[in-house]
């Protein structure tokens, strides 16, 4: 059903006078299932915790979101009046505008907008204080950060220990930076999981050999999806033609899951898991739409110092050229 379909037939029940608020729910239902792939909304679910909401949207099995719905003509659109569908306490939507990469600090006060101090003291709140269990994210990718404030510099001043490159410069990009992040409140929680798809350079990149031996280190399974997709690099596929990248960029990209259980001992180094996608944009697309973390075939690789690389690499000869 299209948004058009719906309107012209709740007009058509509409017309005839005698319809209600239920009069229409069939009509809905049709159309959030048509229009949101693999959601399923079923009409007057079984009441639970926070009370009966008219619809529940659930996917693969998991509520994804709940619906009050209201008749044509009622102006209750805030739920002032009586409703069926109640949070379990008074609380605001759980999502926050900050920058991620400033750290948590005292509370804030400025004249400049009561609710810029408000939004910023209750994202302060939850940096400083709640426990962080999923990190999950597309970070920006910017070699030229302007993110520079001295919590974010620290963090990341461990994945340039002891490298004696000239230019380091591309370990202050946007995304290494929110990978750091990610690791920090993970680590402070002692377990959890950080997912981010990210510019894939980090993988195998000579500068980037202390950043991965520091995610070893602190997590027990790391699981990467390299999704290729480098026009600089001019990838190709076995027949010559170009592998395109997920996105309208000439970076790589890899889906990036990090995975701290805290059971595995203190001088142990990760399990690190890795599967190539390469080929046209809609082939991976449908290969990310039909396979999960457990359907996907991982080739295990070996974690060598001093470069610990996140892709495989042949060290038959390393030997004989060392």
């Amino acid at each position: 059903m299209t948004l058009e379909e719906y309107i012209s037939k709740i007009n058509q029940r509409f017309q005839l006078g005698n319809a209600t608020e239920h009069t229409f729910r069939g009509d809905l239902q049709t159309l959030l299932e048509s229009i949101v792939p693999k959601v399923s909304a079923t009409n007057e679910p079984k009441r639970i915790a926070c009370g009966a909401p008219d619809y529940v949207l659930t996917k693969n099995d998991i509520p994804v979101g709940f619906i009050e719905a209201k008749d044509i003509g009622d102006r209750d659109l805030e739920g002032k009046k009586k409703t069926d569908f109640k949070p379990t306490k008074e609380q605001r939507f759980r999502v926050f505008l900050t920058n991620s990469l400033e750290e948590g600090t005292t509370e804030l006060e400025t004249s400049f907008a009561g609710w810029l101090s408000t939004e910023a003291n209750e994202a302060n709140k939850i940096k400083k204080d709640t426990p962080v269990m999923v990190v999950l994210g597309n970070p920006p990718y910017a070699v030229s950060s302007t993110n520079k404030s001295d919590w974010i510099q620290n963090l990341i001043a461990d994945y340039k220990k002891n490298l004696k490159e000239k230019n380091i410069q591309p370990l202050s990009d946007d995304y290494i930076k929110f990978i750091r992040f990610g690791q920090h409140f993970i680590d402070k929680n002692k377990s959890g999981v950080l997912a981010f798809i990210t510019n894939n350079s980090f993988l195998d990149g000579i500068i980037h050999r202390q950043m991965r031996k520091h995610l070893l280190e602190s997590f027990d399974e790391i699981y990467v999806l390299d999704l290729h997709g480098n026009s600089k690099k001019k990838e190709t596929l076995a027949d010559g033609t170009p592998d395109q990248n997920v996105f309208d960029i000439m970076q790589g990209v890899s889906i990036n899951i990090f995975v701290k259980t805290g059971e595995k001992q203190k001088n142990e180094l990760a399990k690190i898991f890795h599967f190539d996608l390469m080929g046209n944009r809609e082939l991976k697309f449908d290969f990310l739409e039909q396979n999960s973390l457990k359907s996907i075939k991982w080739k295990t690789l070996k974690t060598l110092s001093p470069n610990y690389f996140f892709v495989p690499k042949d060290f038959e000869g390393i030997k004989i050229y060392s």
